[in-house]
């Protein structure tokens, strides 16, 4: 669990995710397909935390391909002190 700046207790979507994936043998496509959805879970993760604190982040990107970042992500945050997440 977590807590906002506001002082709201959440639990964080990977310890969901975490909880609930079955700990089974997986096919080769299968590992490509869990690696799509843990993406979505991260990126779903970072703008639900953007959404509840809009001070947390300057802004959030999927699929990111800025240059500027210094490498090529699935999802970067560019959090308020100027750092990337």
């Amino acid at each position: 669990m977590s807590t906002t700046t506001d002082g709201n207790v959440f639990i964080t979507i990977l310890a969901i995710c975490g909880a609930l994936l079955p700990k089974t043998a997986l096919k080769p496509a299968a590992i490509t397909r869990a690696a799509f959805d843990y993406q979505d879970l991260i990126g779903i993760e970072a703008l639900i935390g953007f959404f509840r604190d809009p001070k947390r982040y300057q802004w959030v990107e999927l699929e990111s391909e800025d240059r500027s970042v210094g490498y090529l992500d699935d999802v970067v945050a560019l959090r308020a002190d100027g750092k990337f997440e």
